[in-house]
């Protein structure tokens, strides 16, 4: 059979095939097994699969490091205030000349006329501040108060710096005229001392004050057409009340003590400081009275700062016509406009009154009626001045002023009491000068306030009352040793009398019946002998006699022995305040204190006996 034809594709194909295969198998030998199978470029370096993580994980870190520890500048940023400011002026923002030259001269420069007032509704009341240094005198005396009283009296005088005091209305932005301060009263406290060396609570003192200061003004205000008024019955209270406390200012800050009658005298408590006038000066500088001679001198206890007063020499008929002109026009200045017409009329007539003194009282009559009218029309409103602002702040010369509080009540109602100890402070009230002027306070309630409390002074040295009732073991009965009789002594309208009873045990320590002892005599030369009370407020807990003492003799140039032990009694007892106490027999009538008591009692004259 003859051979088929083949092309030469045909005939050589496996070979081809054959040869592929085998630059595929040389190629995959040169990749895998010659160079480096499945790497990437990571970081500019080529890893493999196994290295990837790790390469990235690092790169990440650099990343973070380099964000945590990286500074970013700082931005600058404009300041666009300056033109800002350029803006707000355009012809300065335009670069034009705002200057054009005037005519004329400029006028001259406004005087300094000096403060001016606060602005309307801004003002807060001036703190009122503690008076300093207290000091005080005190004594036991038979006063007359509502009746004739035996007393433990103890009287405070401090500094009040009543400079300063203007000085913190002026820093509140009180106008010139209201910075004076005015005293309303002053309060008391006083503090005992209790048997541990502490103090109980301050209380209360009830003062004794003259019956001068008329009653506090109800301060009612209503709304007027733009801001709060007082009514016109409150204006009126208000200007009474502060025309009267100013003319009572000496009895407010120095009360007189009240009428003596027997024992210690009284003498107010004296400043040796030179900056304090005697305290006569001191009452004339607070004298608000037109004529200086109305300021009448008040009585005092003898004491070297006391000086007289030189009386004011008599004022020309001219300089009281100008004395009336003044007066008037503060009449029209503080809205009291029909005064002010009556004072100009009535002074037209004074001596000495010229062509030119008659035009100016004309001017003030004619101004007031204008603004009577202009009050009636409603063009004006009511006139919110409740006292004197034309108060003149220099009247107040020294720095200063002596503030006094007496404490003269009768033990057992709530007095000093004998035999304690206490010390005292005081803190003054003084008048609101905006009382009624709501319209000038931040809150208009401090317009109701009729005065202003200030705060405590500092508290006194310990003030120890002596003991107006003592006793002495005088008698003892070894008979009936329950019993024992005692010597009581009791001070009574400025003497000492005594009395002897007995006493028992589980008994106080007082007299039985009312006794009546001669305590002075009488003009006529009879014996005053009014019922004592012999109740010392102790009571008896036992009597010892098997007691054993040694007393003490005293010699020559302050020396003294110890005697040899003697047998003797003891009288145990519990003291008003719940303390065990002892007196010895043989001590007691050995007292020095004993036999001086016995030495100042009440004897009457021998012809009249007992």
């Amino acid at each position: 059979m003859a051979k088929q034809a083949v092309n030469i594709v045909e005939r050589h194909v496996e070979k081809g095939v054959l040869g592929l295969c085998a630059a595929i198998l040389l190629a995959s030998i040169v990749m895998f097994l010659v160079s480096t199978p499945n790497k990437i470029a990571v970081g500019g370096s080529q890893v493999s699969p196994a290295e990837i993580d790790e390469r990235v994980r690092d790169a990440g870190v650099r990343l973070r490091n380099t964000l945590n520890n990286v500074e970013p500048d700082a931005a600058e940023a404009k300041d666009f205030v300056p033109d800002l400011k350029q803006a707000s002026s355009p012809i300065k923002y335009a670069g034009l000349n705002s200057v054009i030259p005037s005519p004329v001269p400029p006028l001259p420069r406004v005087p300094n006329i000096g403060e001016a007032p606060p602005r309307i509704g801004e003002l807060q009341l001036a703190k009122a501040i503690a008076p300093t240094e207290p000091i005080v005198t005190h004594g036991r005396s038979t006063v007359q108060l509502s009746g004739r009283a035996d007393v433990n009296w103890v009287t405070l005088a401090a500094k009040f710096d009543q400079q300063r005091q203007i000085m913190e209305s002026q820093q509140a932005g009180y106008k010139p005229g209201r910075r004076n301060p005015y005293l309303v009263g002053v309060d008391m406290q006083r503090q005992e001392r209790l048997a541990d060396g502490s103090y109980a609570e301050w209380v209360d003192v009830q003062t004794h004050t003259p019956d001068v200061l008329p009653p506090l003004p109800d301060v009612v205000l209503e709304q007027g057409r733009k801001e709060l008024l007082p009514t016109d019955a409150t204006r009126e209270a208000i200007r009474n009340f502060f025309a009267t406390l100013k003319e009572i200012q000496v009895d407010l800050f120095r009360p007189l003590f009240p009428e003596r009658v027997y024992g210690d005298p009284w003498l107010y408590p004296k400043f040796n400081d030179p900056e304090i006038p005697p305290i006569e000066e001191l009452d004339f500088e607070l004298c608000s009275k037109d004529d200086p001679a109305d300021c009448v001198s008040r009585e005092y206890p003898p004491q070297t700062d006391i000086q007289p007063v030189a009386v004011a020499v008599a004022r020309t008929p001219a300089e009281m016509v100008d004395d009336a002109i003044a007066e008037a026009r503060r009449l029209l200045n503080t809205g009291r406009w029909d005064e002010a017409i009556r004072s100009a009329d009535n002074a037209k007539t004074l001596d000495g009154v010229r062509a030119n003194n008659l035009a100016e009282f004309d001017a003030i009559v004619a101004e007031a009626r204008q603004r009577i009218r202009d009050l009636e029309q409603n063009r004006i409103k009511p006139p919110v001045a409740t006292d004197d602002a034309d108060d003149d702040v220099t009247a107040r010369k020294s720095r200063f002023q002596v503030v006094w509080a007496h404490d003269v009540t009768v033990p057992g109602l709530g007095g000093a009491e004998s035999g304690k100890t206490y010390r005292y402070r005081v803190r003054v009230r003084l008048y609101n000068r905006y009382c009624g002027v709501p319209a000038d306070l931040m809150d208009f309630n401090d317009a109701k306030k009729v005065f202003i409390v200030g705060e405590w002074s500092s508290p006194t040295e310990d003030v120890g009352i002596p003991a107006d009732t003592e006793f002495y073991f005088t008698s003892a009965d070894v008979n009936n040793r329950r019993k024992a009789r005692v010597t009581i002594f009791k001070w009574y309208e400025g003497v000492w009398v005594n009395h002897v009873t007995d006493i028992e045990v589980d008994q106080p320590i007082l007299s039985k019946r009312a006794v009546r002892k001669a305590v002075r005599e009488n003009p006529d030369g009879s014996l005053d002998r009014p019922n004592v009370d012999f109740d010392t407020g102790c009571e008896v807990v036992d009597i010892d006699y098997d007691y054993t003492f040694r007393s003490k003799r005293v010699r020559g140039r302050g020396g003294f022995e110890i005697e040899p032990p003697e047998r003797t009694a003891v009288l145990v007892y519990k003291d008003a305040e719940g303390q065990l106490r002892q007196k010895v027999l043989s001590a007691d009538r050995g007292s020095a204190r004993y036999k001086a008591l016995k030495d100042m009692e009440f004897k009457p004259g021998p012809a009249r006996g007992r």
